[in-house]
Formats: structure tokens, C-alpha cells, sequence
């Protein structure tokens, strides 16, 4: 029997587009909304910045979705995120867009070294059965 193969970029594509879409037309419609957010929109930035650093970590090392030590290490990783992002916008500045690229770019290389050293290094399998 064939068995038709998945494909997750095009789901991933239809979400981005049907979000795209869904912002663009609620947007106009609701604009007491979008000024109620302007007063946070340092925040507002901070939890779109990290919601995406989180999708990319996600999907870089999807194939070890499986393993338990691989959302242990993510969700560590996401959360030392969170804290020096809240400790740096409360006791230094708030973060600025500008700086946002410069924090992804270096945290993204960060993430790959610990996400990917936590899991291999605390995953239950045995090293024939992993998947790298």
C-alpha cells in the first residue's frame, strides 16, 4: 500500500498565512484594541520575539520530539530566556527592536550547542536508537 508522504512545511506555510491573514483583517476592524496595546508594546514585542525563538528551536531539532530529555532541555532553555529577558528589561532598558536580531542570532547558536548537548547527554535511549 502507498502510504502518502506528510508535508509540514506546507502546514507550517497554511498556519503563517491564515496568521497573516488573521491579523491584517482584525486589525482594522478592532483598533481600540491596537491603541489599548500601545502603552505595552515593549511586552507586546518580547512575547512575539520569544514566541518565534521557541517555533525555530522547536523545528531546528524536530526529529528528537520524541525524547523526553529534548523538551526538558527546550523548556530550560526557554525559560533562562524569559528570566534574562525580564531581568534586562526591568533593571537595564527595555529591549529595542534593532537589538531583538542581534539576541536571536546569538541565542539561536546558544540553543543548538545546549538544546542538542542536554539531549544526547540525558536521553534514556541507547546511542544505536537515537536519532541524530
Amino acid at each position: 500500500m502507498n502510504k502518502k508522504k506528510p508535508y509540514p512545511i506546507l502546514l507550517w506555510g497554511l498556519i503563517g498565512l491564515l496568521s497573516a491573514v488573521g491579523i491584517f483583517v482584525v486589525t482594522p476592524l478592532l483598533p481600540w484594541r491596537v491603541e489599548d496595546l500601545e502603552p505595552h508594546k515593549r511586552l507586546v514585542q518580547a512575547v512575539f520575539f520569544t514566541v518565534c525563538a521557541f517555533v525555530v528551536w522547536v523545528s531546528f531539532f524536530w526529529r528528537w520530539r520524541r525524547l523526553g530529555a529534548f523538551w526538558i532541555s527546550v523548556c530550560t532553555f526557554l525559560l533562562v530566556h524569559v528570566l534574562c529577558i525580564v531581568l534586562y528589561s526591568t533593571l537595564v532598558q527595555p529591549i529595542l527592536i534593532w537589538q531583538w536580531s542581534f539576541i536571536l542570532f546569538v541565542e539561536f547558536y546558544a540553543a543548538s550547542f545546549f538544546i542538542e548537548w542536554f539531549t544526547r547527554r540525558f536521553s534514556r535511549s541507547k546511542p544505536a536508537e537515537r536519532d541524530y
